[in-house]
């Protein structure tokens, strides 16, 4: 069986380095990671001196260093509350006692005390005086544990996974499950982003993961750190970040003009979906299984062996043929479609590669709200149709996943991304026969002024879409960056465009970080017209959650309004008059002892 140093080195060890890390002042933080990794690579070279064959890779490591970055292993399906319980259980404490309060109630100052806000720093000091010193856990150990978590929760097993948790915990001392909860919560609060470990680790290691999205290949192809990587490429089988768009001024945008010709895109989104997971099994792997890519493998021109096409995949429905949209109303949204005519269903960044493993789509912002300023609880647009996942979708059924193309990537062996994208779309007429539902090119208009500018974005917002992008024809495709010559332009990004909305404060939540132990976000709604007219409003609606667009004083100058009337959400309690989803709030406020404020209607 082959050695690996992941089996030689102790989850305790790692531990005590993301302590140091957390601890030490910002700027020797990327100094003390570099002295682990030159560790690390000592010692791998001393084991394989006495054992060739050793598994010297550092992605063990480097996947539990960055728990957010890791797509090997699938979701764990485990949170703050889930973990509370499980503490609770294990060291049998009172279910109404003070540790449990703690644990149960962590974002809230008066019951977690200086450490509230942080469940892990919570939890240490629950655990402190009830937990070993130290275990004997090896980090291919915990990554066993962990890889086996994420198994039962894709099995829909809880009760394994709960095992798996109890197995973990009580061997664990204290110190260790603070980062053991981390690792489970994918937010370690080091103090040092994910680029900066990655470019400890090599100076090409944030270049290649933007590529390729996989720790596992970055640890490969970059464990010396005397090569570099003079050439990033895309490849089939290999998910990658795609290029972004940068935020664009309508008022600025005659500067950017200057430099001739833009392809024009309408932007529309349908989905938000995540980066970097794989839905091959969703639809198909191959030409003979799967929803969509027989049907796609049978469209593309008899010479196409192998491709990337970057696009969107849409639902369309069969019956009233147009794709099906997608819009967001917050940040906790209750989703609701609109049919949309084909000409206008010009889409973002979903990437697939065809006779690949992966299928893999980016990370997309939300549809951008239109709603007017206005008590009305249903506001905007007139919701027609069903509620609906993509990803779920079979050719046959009312509504069908479609795939639409803007730009090519790879063909037949070829990298295309250093090629301008005027190039790439030369390269992507023909490719394939367009299928109604299933398969389509979308639409571009080239313009030149201004003015063309202005009148497309007029007609994209008349049209209730969330703006236009523009693209460079001259432009190389950069996975990951926002300064390649793309441009997007919404309502929002130019002053004096928006819509606004007065909104009640209906209650607060507890933050973190820098604002930490105080309500930092809240929860605002709109008023149910009264029945009797020329009467006060009765009953308010939440509408979603709000925590950016103040500075620190003014936050502080609105709680000190507000929090002689703060009430403690109690579970099972609604307070009367005040109507919220599953989100429920940490605090309350009574609609008589709150306040309205103004928010930008993104």
């Amino acid at each position: 069986m082959t050695t690996s140093v992941a089996s030689k080195i102790l989850f305790n060890d790692l531990c005590r380095l993301c302590e140091k890390i957390h601890t030490c002042p910002r700027n020797r933080r990327a100094e003390c990671l570099q002295k682990y990794i030159l560790y690390f690579r000592d010692y791998a070279q001393r084991l394989q001196e006495m054992e060739p064959e050793t598994d010297d890779s550092f992605y063990p490591v480097l996947r539990l260093l960055l728990p957010q970055l890791d797509r090997e292993r699938g979701p764990y399906g485990v949170k703050e509350h889930n973990l509370a319980k499980v503490y609770i259980r294990i060291l049998c404490l009172p279910k109404d006692g003070r540790d449990a309060e703690k644990l149960l109630n962590f974002r809230a100052p008066k019951s977690a005390g200086a450490q509230s806000g942080d469940f892990a720093d919570v939890a240490y000091w629950v655990l402190k005086s009830r937990c070993p010193e130290g275990s004997k856990l090896t980090v291919q150990q915990v990554n066993a544990h962990l890889d086996n978590i994420a198994i039962k929760h894709a099995m829909h097993e809880p009760r394994g996974v709960d095992d798996e948790l109890i197995a973990l915990l009580r061997v664990m001392s204290a110190s260790d499950q603070k980062w053991l909860i981390r690792m489970l919560l994918k937010d370690m609060k080091l103090g040092i982003g994910h680029s900066k470990i990655l470019e400890t680790f090599h100076p090409d290691a944030r270049e290649l993961y933007d590529v390729t999205n996989n720790l596992a290949k970055v640890c490969l192809l970059l464990k010396d750190p005397s090569r570099r990587l003079h050439e990033v490429e895309v490849s089939v089988f290999s998910p990658f970040r795609p290029m972004l768009a940068e935020k664009c001024d309508i008022k600025n945008v005659e500067e950017s003009m200057k430099r001739g010709q833009y392809y024009k895109i309408t932007k529309i989104i349908f989905e938000q979906p995540k980066n970097g997971y794989e839905y091959t099994d969703t639809f198909g792997s191959s030409a003979l299984i799967g929803v969509l890519t027989p049907h796609i493998a049978r469209l593309l021109r008899h010479d196409v062996k192998s491709c990337i096409m970057d696009g969107e995949m849409m639902g369309w429905n069969t019956r009233l043929k147009c794709y099906k949209m997608k819009v967001k109303f917050n940040k906790k949204p209750v989703s609701r479609y609109f049919d949309i005519p084909t000409d206008e269903a010009i889409l973002k960044e979903v990437f697939v590669s065809v006779s690949s493993k992966t299928n893999e789509p980016p990370k997309s912002k939300g549809y951008g709200n239109p709603f007017r300023k206005s008590w009305q609880p249903t506001l905007g647009l007139r919701p027609i149709g069903i509620n609906f996942d993509v990803k779920s979708l079979k050719l046959g059924d009312v509504h069908q996943p479609c795939f639409c193309v803007f730009d090519v990537l790879y063909l037949n062996g070829q990298v295309l991304t250093n090629k301008p994208l005027r190039d790439r779309m030369r390269a992507l007429q023909g490719m394939f026969t367009p299928e109604e539902g299933i398969l389509a090119y979308t639409d571009r208009l080239e313009i030149t002024t201004g003015p063309q500018v202005m009148e497309e974005l007029n007609a994209a917002i008349d049209r209730r879409l969330e703006g236009i992008v523009l693209k460079d024809p001259g432009s190389v495709y950069k996975p990951n960056t926002r300064k390649g010559g793309w441009y997007k332009i919404k309502p929002e990004y130019t002053e004096g465009m928006m819509d606004h909305l007065d909104l009640i404060i209906m209650g607060g939540y507890y933050g973190d970080g820098r604002r930490r132990g105080i309500i930092s976000h809240f929860l605002v709604g709109v008023a149910v017209p009264p029945t009797v007219e020329g009467t006060e409003p009765s009953e308010f609606h939440s509408l979603g959650r709000v925590g950016s667009g103040y500075t620190m004083d003014e936050l502080a100058e609105l709680l000190q309004k507000l929090s002689p009337h703060w009430q403690r959400v109690r579970i099972g309690y609604n307070p009367p008059g005040l109507v919220w989803t599953k989100e429920k709030p940490d605090v309350w406020i009574a609609p008589h002892n709150s306040h309205i404020v103004e928010v930008n209607a993104k």
